[in-house]
């Protein structure tokens, strides 16, 4: 073998390597963005389902209160009206 045949053995052992290195750092930040994503829509799930369960709290609470608001506009109406029948 002379020096040119190994000189472009050299040459194309270092470009294969090189592109080995560019190929392997590629794939990790692919891996990396693809976790750092994974935990995002995990988060933004949690965020959802905590939001829908305030606003199912707050809707049930607002139930209640209109209720307790209707017993008590319900139980002031009885009271009068037995004062008013008391007064006859």
């Amino acid at each position: 073998m002379d020096v040119v045949h190994i000189m472009i053995a050299v040459a194309a052992f270092v470009g294969i390597f090189l592109a080995f290195l560019v190929i392997s750092k590629t794939m990790n930040n692919i891996a990396n963005q693809l976790a750092k994503l994974a935990y995002l829509l995990d988060k933004d799930q949690e965020y959802r389902r905590e939001s829908f369960e305030i606003q199912r709290v707050l809707a049930q609470q607002a139930i209640d209160e209109a209720k307790r608001q209707t017993t008590r506009s319900d139980a002031r109406e009885a009271r009068d009206a037995q004062r008013q029948a008391a007064k006859k």
